[in-house]
């Protein structure tokens, strides 16, 4: 597996299967999984073996990233399996630091600056 550079792979119970078995063949097979620089999996995702999200892109809580030929354009990825819904933006992309220590309260519309 391949992550890129301020690419987050969070959430919980998200998967990645590299390995399956190819029936023509009778044989095991690997492919690489690639998650692009500042993209996000968001939690329950699945990704399969040959997988690639492309730079800059989200791949939604619980959707299936399956393998393809073409890499795709960057932004939303949602569904079982993943499909490109539309083009993102926000901070995240730009960011400079590997994490982040803001937290968002929505009550207040407020930003906390190192919060954590």
């Amino acid at each position: 597996m391949e992550i890129g550079a301020y690419a987050a792979f969070a959430g919980h119970d998200s998967r990645v299967l590299s390995h399956s078995v190819d029936l023509a063949r009778d044989a095991q097979v690997a492919y690489p999984v690639i998650i692009g620089e500042r993209s996000f999996v968001g939690t329950r995702s699945l990704l399969l073996g040959g997988a690639v999200l492309p730079p800059r892109s989200i791949l939604a809580a619980g959707s299936v990233l399956t393998r393809r030929a073409d890499v795709g354009e960057p932004g939303l990825w949602a569904g079982a399996p993943a499909k490109f819904k539309g083009p993102v933006n926000g901070a995240w992309f730009t960011r400079s630091r590997m994490s982040t220590s803001r937290v968002y309260v929505p009550e207040t519309d407020q930003t906390v600056e190192d919060a954590i």
